[in-house]
């Protein structure tokens, strides 16, 4: 399945809540998360 996660303020050290593998430095564009 593929989700889009839009965060609208940037983060460091981003991890995704559902897939805590996944972490971003800049989380302020559109990703694409379960690919």
């Amino acid at each position: 399945m593929e989700m889009l996660h839009f965060s609208p303020h940037p983060r460091k050290n981003y991890t995704d809540p559902i897939n805590p593998s996944i972490s971003r430095n800049n989380s302020d564009k559109v990703e694409v998360i379960g690919k």
